[in-house]
């Protein structure tokens, strides 16, 4: 038997292609998880658009403006270009 632990090439082959879905995130997740990056982006220091930004997206999930991943998405997005930055 191959050291796959009984599973033949085309069922591991198989098991890859599966797509990797995640459960959708809560609001009360995103503002969380927004807040974090809010809290790191101000240590950083230095802020023009960053924390006005991160406030306005917390504030549209909480009022269902926007979907909560979608924002957490964005978020993440400016905390990268945050660190890219420095």
């Amino acid at each position: 038997m191959p050291a796959t632990g009984g599973l033949s090439f085309g069922t591991i082959s198989t098991i890859m292609l599966e797509k990797i879905t995640t459960p959708p995130i809560s609001k009360e997740e995103a503002e969380g998880q927004i807040g974090v990056i809010l809290n790191n982006v101000s240590i950083m220091g230095f802020n023009d658009y960053e924390i006005p930004e991160l406030m306005k997206l917390m504030d549209e999930v909480r009022n269902e403006k926007v979907n909560p991943q979608e924002a957490l998405n964005r978020a993440n997005f400016i905390l990268e270009q945050k660190q890219d930055y420095h």
